[in-house]
């Protein structure tokens, strides 16, 4: 979430107000920035599909960047939905439904938008094999026929009745920014075989694999027309397929032992999906609950090599936790290069890889030896209250890191963005518990005088940091450029009081 940036002056004495009100007009203009480009990494999803919410847990789900919920939240708690925006302006909102499958028990379930769906669903759309059976792939669902070939009914087929029901019942809430349409599937023979009838002849149909493409592609596209070209949709597959129609794709259930491909797929994703790209790689504990902070630190070092979002949960059979963890509070701010091996691998192979930050890098051994690495400067370690062995805030200049492992590094301070200091003052950092956060030091900006008041910090909204100093009884500010905004002396030049500043 980001804050407005407002200068206020206050003095024991009346009759400034109409100066006051002029200088916050002055840092306080701003242009409507892309949250995309806003959000600093690293970059957190949480891929939530549990039918319920209390307002404690979305309270808590709201700390996240990006964030999947289940149709069926938007039918029991709106109300939650529409809070967790004034809890956090800048958090995206994606819908989850399943366009290629239904619950077997849909009319007993105790589902509102499932039940829904389900009622404009016709027999002849369900997935069947030439004898007229139903097909299912995950256990308790039936297969829905998205492709082009199912009967029309009603004057539709089923991907257009889908494409349908997601405007009109969920996007037009306005609840939403986009869609996550999950198993983007290239192809439908490996889930459920190849005697597959999709138009109902009573014959195993042909080029199953490239209609069931072209199915899923007319619901992706025909969403955009009934909603409107810029709505976002996501989908889940490890494929590359849809670049056009999606914004970008789930990853799910990172692994170690296919690194190289992950993050390869992972890199296309990333550069040749539909923009704004919110592609997402999701780590879990593979079904067990374990949580373990190096499988975590691994998926999340990963994702910081590339402009991806990155959960971690439970697993495929339960997506539905609020596990916070260290590294998730660090701010890294922008990438400021691409990622990089030791080796200089162009494709993504095991080795060392790091990628540098504004405010530290991400190092990542993807390697299956534990490795020595050599930072090229001191960097600071969390100050972690998880993993205290691995996060234990030391300076460093040379690391050791695991097999399948990765750490977030923050580079030490020379001076402090986004908040005002007093020049020359000696700043330790502590969480509201009295726990250290980061190691203390001297603030000492040498192109100013100590007790100048000086903060780097993005005043006219532009995603740069602009420069304020206040000295005495003036005031001047810089833009990100370098060209002066002004040079001001708020109580006239012979002022000689304490100016009291908040920004």
């Amino acid at each position: 979430m980001k804050n407005k940036s407002k200068l206020f002056i206050r003095k024991k004495k009346i009759g400034i107000s109409l100066l006051i009100f002029v200088l916050i007009l002055i840092f306080n203009f701003s242009s409507k920035q892309d949250v995309f480009a806003q959000t600093n990494s690293p970059k957190l999803a949480n891929y939530y599909l549990n039918w319920d919410l209390s307002e404690t847990q979305a309270k808590d789900l709201s700390k996240w960047d990006l964030l999947v919920l289940d149709m069926e939240v938007q039918a029991r708690h709106p109300d939650l939905l529409q809070k967790m925006r004034l809890w956090n302006p800048d958090i995206i909102l994606l819908v989850y439904i399943t366009p290629q499958e239904i619950i077997t028990n849909v009319d007993s379930s105790y589902s509102i938008m499932r039940k829904k769906l389900a009622s404009g669903i016709h027999d002849g759309w369900y997935l069947k094999d030439s004898s007229g059976n139903r097909l299912s792939w995950w256990p308790g669902t039936y297969l829905l026929n998205i492709t082009n070939d199912a009967p029309i009914h009603n004057g539709e087929k089923l991907n257009g009745y889908l494409a349908r029901f997601v405007t009109r019942n969920l996007l037009s809430t306005g609840l939403w920014d986009g869609v996550f349409y999950d198993n983007s599937w290239d192809n439908i023979t490996y889930f459920a075989g190849k005697n597959i009838d999709l138009n109902g002849d009573g014959r195993v149909s042909v080029d199953l694999d490239n209609k069931w493409q072209q199915g899923l592609s007319t619901i992706y596209n025909q969403t955009r027309n009934l909603y409107g070209k810029s709505v976002m949709l996501l989908g889940n597959n490890h494929n590359t397929l849809y670049l056009q129609e999606l914004n970008g794709k789930l990853l799910e259930n990172f692994s170690s032992a296919d690194w190289s491909n992950i993050m390869n797929t992972l890199r296309k994703l990333v550069q040749d999906h539909k923009s704004p790209q919110i592609s997402f790689v999701n780590a879990n504990t593979n079904n067990t609950g374990i949580q373990n902070y190096q499988n975590m630190r691994f998926g999340l070092t990963s994702a910081l090599l590339e402009n991806s979002y990155f959960a971690y949960d439970y697993g495929d059979t339960n997506h539905g936790q609020t596990w916070w963890y260290d590294e998730y509070n660090v701010n890294l701010g922008q990438p400021i290069d691409k990622a990089s091996s030791q080796n200089n691998y162009i494709t993504y192979k095991p080795d060392i890889w790091e990628r540098s930050f504004e405010n530290g890098v991400a190092v990542v051994n993807s390697t299956d030896s534990a490795q020595k690495i050599n930072l090229g400067g001191d960097y600071e370690k969390i100050h972690g209250t998880q993993d205290q062995n691995i996060n234990d805030g030391a300076i460093v200049s040379q690391v050791n890191v695991n097999a399948s492992d990765g750490l977030i590094l923050l580079k030490t301070f020379d001076t402090l963005n986004d908040i005002l200091f007093t020049n020359g003052s000696f700043l330790r950092f502590f969480r509201p518990d009295g726990t250290r956060v980061r190691n203390g030091f001297f603030t000492f900006d040498d192109k100013y005088q100590g007790g100048d008041r000086i903060a780097y910090v993005d005043l006219d909204r532009n995603g740069k940091r602009d420069l304020f100093v206040a000295h005495g009884n003036r005031i001047e500010a810089w833009r990100d450029d370098g060209q002066k905004y002004f040079k001001i002396y708020p109580f006239t030049a012979g002022y000689i009081g304490k100016m009291n500043i908040a920004l």
